[in-house]
């Protein structure tokens, strides 16, 4: 029973802080960043979720390009469709080893990068356009907790 009031308690803290955590600044949670929780088989582990977090920077340079309508709108795209892309190549993994794991890692990079290659040049005129971003979490977690 302690360990429910224990969870539930900093699962309230946790996302009261993330939600305020917005409303007090512009920068704090930056627009490009989000994460996918898919489900893998790990062997000798069980069933897992896998977390996978990315984030855009949102001005690489000081340039008019990457404060332009059209870079904000590729960024935007670009931060609804890597998502899918995260998740197909977990779910095609199928069950994996633990040493694995950074393999899965550069599977994905390599996936969003043509991803970015290909919504770049649909989207973006300028060929010296750069997409940076960080896949700034890659973490097994177990899923659901029952107290």
């Amino acid at each position: 029973m302690s360990r429910m009031i224990l969870a539930t308690t900093l699962a309230i803290l946790l996302f009261s802080a993330n939600a305020m955590a917005d409303f007090g600044s512009a920068y704090a949670v930056p627009p490009g960043s989000s994460s996918v929780v898919a489900p893998v088989w790990v062997e000798g582990e069980g069933p897992l979720n896998l977390v996978v977090s990315l984030e855009f920077l949102t001005r690489p340079e000081d340039s008019k390009l990457y404060s332009s309508d059209a870079y904000t709108q590729l960024l935007r795209r670009l931060s609804v469709k890597w998502k899918s892309i995260a998740l197909d190549e977990v779910l095609a993994a199928g069950t994996i080893e633990k040493g694995s794991l950074a393999g899965l890692k550069r599977s994905i990079e390599s996936a969003v990068d043509e991803l970015i290659s290909e919504e770049t040049a649909k989207r973006i005129e300028d060929p010296g356009a750069e997409v940076v971003y960080s896949l700034s979490g890659f973490a097994l977690v177990e899923p659901g907790a029952d107290g």
